[in-house]
């Protein structure tokens, strides 16, 4: 990935102080641009199929896989065809973390959680979002730390047998780098020749091998793009629509 397309997701943007948490329940429809951040992440997939990669490697990713995500590690996903990624992320400070996570070097990606452990994940997820709402309640941050460790912990047990398998072909690889630029330059006026030509390859192709994997065409996926930064815009700032 090139360091200049890379996101820095800050630590006061979720965890404004010191032991703290911030838990999301995310919807990605196409794709997630390449962020890195200075906390921890778990994240388990819900819904949906796709890929994400971490540094320059790359998994296919489904229901029931989770990811603990260390700091300073670009990650991103994108989604298959039309499908929708749903994933539950934790934002965790190292304080909050088991000491046992010191011996975890670089993520750690499990496939394919069992039902039962998929099950207590989850309703471990729901445990840290109802004290999310309700922090004052008695003992919640204790409960809350108890949660993420038994996550953490259950995964870090399941890591040598079930960690996923990693995909790399040209075609992925140029996929990728479509998606990348795309994002960096759909506010100017590009067109599919130039992103065909960024990725080597003929437009007419480009443009069916696109829709093969996005499910849209490369011009309604750009459309897109603009209409959502456009309300963006209108919902959330002083512009005018002009």
């Amino acid at each position: 990935m090139n360091n200049g397309n890379v996101q820095i997701i800050t630590t006061d943007k979720y965890l404004p102080g010191i032991n703290q948490y911030f838990i999301e329940y995310n919807q990605i429809d196409v794709f997630y641009i390449p962020h890195l951040h200075y906390f921890y992440e778990i994240e388990l997939v819900t819904g949906g199929e796709g890929y994400e990669e971490i540094g320059d490697k790359t998994y296919e990713i489904k229901k029931g896989d989770i990811t603990i995500m260390v700091p300073n590690e670009m990650h991103s996903y994108i989604c298959k065809n039309d499908e929708v990624l749903k994933i539950i992320s934790i934002k965790v400070s190292p304080g909050l973390l088991p000491e046992e996570l010191s011996m975890l070097g670089k993520s750690s990606v499990i496939n394919s959680l069992s039902d039962d452990d998929y099950e207590l994940t989850i309703k471990l997820c729901d445990k840290i979002n109802s004290y999310k709402k309700e922090p004052s309640k008695p003992f919640s941050f204790q409960i809350v730390k108890e949660c993420i460790n038994m996550i953490i912990l259950n995964c870090l047990s399941l890591r040598n047998e079930n960690e996923r398998e990693l995909i790399s072909t040209p075609e992925f690889d140029r996929y990728r780098r479509a998606l990348l630029y795309i994002h960096k330059n759909f506010r100017s006026n590009i067109s599919v020749a130039d992103i065909a030509r960024e990725v080597y390859l003929a437009p007419n192709y480009f443009s069916s091998y696109f829709e093969k994997n996005m499910g849209m065409s490369c011009s309604k996926y750009i459309n897109k793009l603009r209409l959502e930064l456009a309300y963006e815009y209108i919902t959330s700032t002083k512009m005018t629509l002009k």
